[in-house]
C-alpha cells in the first residue's frame, strides 16, 4: 500500500475527518495518529533516500505496547516509495533517545502522551540536532517545540503542526499540505 500525496490526497485528508480548527485536549485514536503521521511525511520534501526510520519514544512500557503496534501494523506500506520501519525507543532520560538515533538514523519521533515538559524540550532540542521530525501523541507537546501532533474537536481531527519547530528541525511541507493545517507560530 503507498500513501497519496498528490491533491487528492488532501480530500483524502478531509474525508479522514481532518479540518483547520483549534486544537482541544482530547486524543485521536492512536491507529489514526500513526496514520497521519506517515501521511504528514507524504508532504515532506526533505524525506530520507531509502527508508524511513520512525521511533516511538517512550518512558512507560505498558502504556507504549499499543503505540508501537500501531506503527508496526503500517510497515507494509510506503511512503513516497519508501520503507518504513519502527525502531522501539524506551527511555529513562532523553539522551537514551540520542543513543538510540546514533544506531540508525531516525526520519522521525513519535512521542507518547507520557513524557514530561522537560522530556519534550530535550527531544526538541535532540530534533533539532538530528534533523528529526516530531509527532506528539499531546497536543499541548507541539505547543512546547514538537512539530505536528492530532487533536480532536467534537468528532473532527485537527493537525496541529508547529512552524518554527518544523523549520528548525529541517521539514520543508508542501503548500497545500500547510493550507490543511492548524498552524502554531
Amino acid at each position: 500500500m503507498s500513501v497519496d500525496r498528490s491533491p487528492g490526497g488532501l480530500i483524502g485528508l478531509v474525508a479522514m475527518g481532518v479540518v483547520i480548527a483549534a486544537p482541544a485536549r482530547a486524543a485521536a485514536p492512536i491507529e489514526l495518529q500513526a496514520k497521519l503521521f506517515f501521511k504528514i511525511a507524504t508532504y515532506d520534501e526533505n524525506l530520507p533516500a531509502e527508508v524511513l526510520n520512525v521511533g516511538v519514544a517512550y518512558p512507560s512500557a505498558t502504556a507504549a505496547a499499543p503505540i508501537v503496534k500501531a506503527f508496526r501494523d503500517l510497515e507494509n506500506m510506503k511512503v513516497n516509495g519508501r520503507r518504513i520501519q519502527t525502531i522501539d525507543i524506551p527511555y529513562k532520560v532523553p539522551a537514551d533517545i540520542a543513543a538510540a538515533a546514533t544506531k540508525s538514523p531516525i526520519y522521525g519521533l513519535f512521542v507518547t502522551a507520557a513524557a514530561t515538559e522537560a522530556d519534550v524540550r530535550a527531544i526538541r532540542d535532540l530534533a533539532k540536532k538530528l534533523g528529526a521530525f516530531t509527532f506528539a501523541q499531546d497536543e499541548r507537546h507541539v505547543a512546547s517545540g514538537l512539530t505536528a501532533g492530532v487533536a480532536v474537536e467534537g468528532d473532527k481531527r485537527i493537525i496541529v503542526l508547529n512552524m518554527a519547530a518544523a523549520i528548525e528541525q529541517g521539514r520543508k511541507y508542501d503548500g497545500n499540505f500547510l493550507k490543511a493545517c492548524k498552524i502554531m507560530r
